[in-house]
C-alpha cells in the first residue's frame, strides 16, 4: 500500500468518503443493500448521515452486485440524476 501511495502521490486516508464527507459538496445518491456482505450497511448509513445534500436509498435481497441490474434502482438512480 505504501508503494502505491507513493507513486500515486496520494495516501489513501485522503480517498476514504467516511472521513471527508462532511466537506464534500455535491449532491448524491448513496445506494446500499442490508443484504451486502462486501460493506455494511453500516459505513454508507455514516456517509449519508456526514454528507450534506446526500440521499440513502436502502434495498433489500440484493446484495453487492445484483443491485446494479435492479430495475427499482436504477429509475430511482435515473429519477435523481434527471432532478435539479
Amino acid at each position: 500500500i505504501a508503494a502505491a501511495e507513493h507513486k500515486l502521490g496520494i495516501s489513501l486516508k485522503d480517498l476514504n468518503v467516511r472521513d471527508n464527507a462532511s466537506q464534500l459538496d455535491t449532491r448524491a445518491l448513496i445506494v446500499h443493500d442490508e443484504d451486502d456482505r462486501s460493506s455494511p450497511l453500516a459505513h454508507a448509513i455514516e456517509v449519508a448521515e456526514a454528507w450534506p445534500g446526500s440521499e440513502l436509498m436502502i434495498t433489500s435481497g440484493l446484495g453487492h452486485r445484483r443491485i446494479l441490474k435492479d430495475e427499482s434502482v436504477i429509475g430511482r438512480v435515473v429519477a435523481f440524476l434527471g432532478s435539479p
